[in-house]
């Protein structure tokens, strides 16, 4: 199986260059990063724990989240939010450059970081994250959640949950992440002099609050995508 990456490199108008590159395991399908022998006490498992967190500081140190986000919180704590950038994202397949806000390009990476994480609140996006989608809207996000909710569902072989029961499961799940961002966007408050990576989490909160608020409105919204719509052609 070929190696599984993500390169994001920034380019600043003042030719400042940063690049963050996310190496995936292929079969956990976790980030597999540089690891420390200690990190901030922002990333203390204890220290602003997530209330549905079902892990113990008697087990872990840190927060499994947290230890991913370090080395970008480090980069951007004095950067603001509303500056512009080049983003260039490469992977194995293909390359995706935008010109956007610092905000909404380190929301994309930190949205990665956090799924392909060894937390098991994200566990549910981590085929998300192996098929990431740089600065995805939320038209995107939808048809990609969801998706992946009846492919995981195929391969489970649970013919007693229906449709609906996955969609409410998938909107279950979103619900606890907007309560994850919350509790990590506080984690960065405390590491953090300037608001870029903040309002970065608070991008990633807008969205999840959209997708577990509007999964069946937004579903409609994107149904014509299967409708059979073709005309036959007039002799």
């Amino acid at each position: 199986m070929a190696n599984i990456f993500y390169k994001y490199k920034f380019n600043f108008p003042d030719g400042h260059q940063k690049d963050f590159t996310v190496d995936f395991n292929n079969q956990s399908l976790q980030a597999e990063l540089v690891t420390e022998n200690s990190y901030p006490d922002w990333a203390q498992l204890e220290f602003h724990q997530c209330k549905a967190c079902p892990l113990t500081s008697d087990d872990y140190l840190y927060c499994p989240l947290a230890v991913n986000l370090v080395p970008i919180i480090y980069w951007c704590k004095d950067l603001l939010s509303y500056d512009e950038v080049d983003i260039t994202v490469t992977s194995a397949e293909r390359q995706v450059c935008a010109h956007t806000s610092l905000q909404r390009a380190i929301s994309s990476l930190l949205g990665l970081l956090m799924s392909s994480s060894a937390c098991p609140k994200m566990k549910f996006l981590r085929p998300l994250a192996r098929f990431h989608l740089p600065l995805a809207t939320h038209e995107e996000t939808i048809f990609r959640a969801v998706s992946a909710t009846f492919l995981k569902k195929y391969f489970d072989h649970d013919e007693n949950k229906s449709d609906e029961d996955s969609l409410l499961e998938l909107k279950d799940q979103y619900k606890e992440l907007q309560e994850l961002n919350r509790f990590i966007a506080d984690r960065i408050r405390a590491a953090t002099k300037r608001d870029a990576a903040v309002n970065a989490i608070v991008l990633l909160d807008v969205l999840s609050k959209s997708v577990s608020f509007s999964i069946d409105d937004s579903l409609q919204q994107i149904r014509y995508l299967f409708e059979d719509n073709e005309k036959p052609d007039i002799a």
